[in-house]
């Protein structure tokens, strides 16, 4: 499973360095103030934090062993995953008298970006059946997306799902070519992780197994393994709910008592758009925000490619939900990027691989389009499903003649040089400025 080949050793290497240097500029952009350790409920994290809409509660957690409400219910086994990293990082804490989160966190963080990218790369040589130059050049261009180099160094909970998806994509796609089942000892830690991580990431393995075993799906030994995973991850929330969010938020309740503070209700923003209802997670939806223009700046604009102005800002603080490319060539790339992915739908029409991708995309297009979940900073959730365009683009070639090939390779060649160029530049700028 982690084993390089000797053909992937040298874009390995090439992808690992990028990756260590986005950790290490992070870590020196913010180790003067999250090196020193506060024994608080939130810790420094995030009123110091601000890499556009990403959340630093993983730091928060893996330094002083807090779930929150979000956390416990969205993401069931997120925090107990993090155990083992509060364990080593209180260790080096009571060693160094520092808090080392950044690189215990970041350790996996790097892992998880590496062996993602590892695994689009098997995923176009070993299931779509390219060549190791192909493979390597459409993982790359994967690679060079924008919202994956972030992700790759951000300590929110994106990177893990986006490795955990690429992976399982690889599994269910390794047993479909085959006319293999789905083991289901296998499907059942996989649906536990994914949907452990963030519910809706099992949705896709559930989507992704429905396709592989067929109607084996709704057997009653596979219903049992689904009824099981959810239980788990139902008694997981129970615990976390009631042994560690309910104190909590009673202890911060008294602390505020005792200074006799009247928080104020929440004002509605004039940009935050309409929720279905103010009730419960319904507040997090919005109908109002234009689709259009969600699709053109956000979705597949921010998401591949950095705005120049604005750079990498918090949408609630400082930066307009909307915001334009200075110049016209840029959405022409973002056109190309689009216009790739759908050729390759297009080429792969008849293959089961391409139902699934496009099952998996219309999950995230439900959940951040049509309800409108998080479609304010949408980009931030690429991890849930950009690994998916370079997927798409790659069935071009199965279909391609010589002269079409050529043409794809050529665009895909450039888009890759000049989006890495491109995006790395804008990062470090941001990185390097305070």
């Amino acid at each position: 499973m982690f084993k390089l080949r000797r053909e992937e050793r040298w874009p390995a290497l090439f992808v690992a360095l990028i990756i260590f240097a986005l950790n290490l500029l992070l870590f020196l952009r913010y180790s003067n103030v999250f090196t020193v350790y506060y024994f608080t409920t939130w810790g420094p994290f995030p009123t110091h934090f601000h890499v556009s809409g990403f959340d630093a509660l993983t730091y928060t957690v893996v330094s002083n062993w807090n779930s929150f409400y979000t956390l416990c219910f969205r993401h069931p086994l997120l925090v107990p995953l993090l155990l083992p990293l509060y364990l080593i990082n209180y260790g080096m804490y009571l060693l160094t008298g520092l808090n080392c989160v950044q690189w215990v966190l970041g350790v996996p963080i790097m892992l998880c970006a590496f062996y993602a990218y590892i695994y689009v790369r098997r995923f176009c040589r070993y299931i779509l059946r390219l060549s190791s130059a192909d493979a390597t050049m459409f993982s790359l261009y994967g690679f060079s997306f924008a919202y994956v180099l972030v992700t790759s160094c951000v300590p929110d909970h994106f990177i893990f799902s986006y490795f955990l998806l690429v992976y399982t994509l690889f599994v269910s796609a390794w047993y479909l070519v085959r006319h293999e089942r789905f083991p289901l000892v296998e499907e059942g830690v996989l649906l536990l992780l994914t949907a452990g991580v963030s519910l809706t990431n099992g949705l896709k393995t559930l989507l992704a197994g429905w396709l592989v075993n067929g109607r084996q799906f709704f057997s009653k030994r596979h219903l049992t393994m689904v009824a099981v995973v959810a239980a788990l991850l139902v008694t997981s929330v129970e615990l976390q709910y009631h042994l560690q969010v309910l104190p909590g938020q009673k202890a911060r309740s008294e602390a505020l008592a005792k200074v006799h503070y009247h928080p104020k209700p929440p004002k509605h923003k004039p940009k935050d758009g309409k929720p279905i209802s103010y009730r419960g997670l319904w507040r997090l939806t919005d109908v109002t925000t234009p689709r259009l223009r969600t699709l053109t700046d956000n979705l597949f604009g921010e998401s591949i490619q950095l705005h120049q102005d604005y750079l990498l800002c918090d949408v609630h603080p400082t930066r307009p939900v909307f915001v334009a490319y200075r110049h016209v060539w840029q959405y022409a790339v973002e056109a190309l990027v689009v216009l790739l992915a759908v050729a390759g739908v297009v080429a792969g029409r008849h293959s089961r691989l391409v139902w699934l991708m496009l099952s998996w995309a219309a999950v995230d297009a439900f959940i951040n389009l049509v309800l409108g979940f998080g479609i304010d900073e949408v980009y931030i959730m690429s991890g849930h499903w950009i690994f998916l365009m370079p997927l798409l683009s790659a069935f071009t070639l199965k279909k391609a003649g010589r002269a079409a090939a050529v043409a794809v390779r050529c665009v895909t060649a450039l888009l890759t040089t000049y989006l890495l160029v491109y995006n790395i530049w804008l990062i470090v700028t941001f990185m390097l400025t305070r």
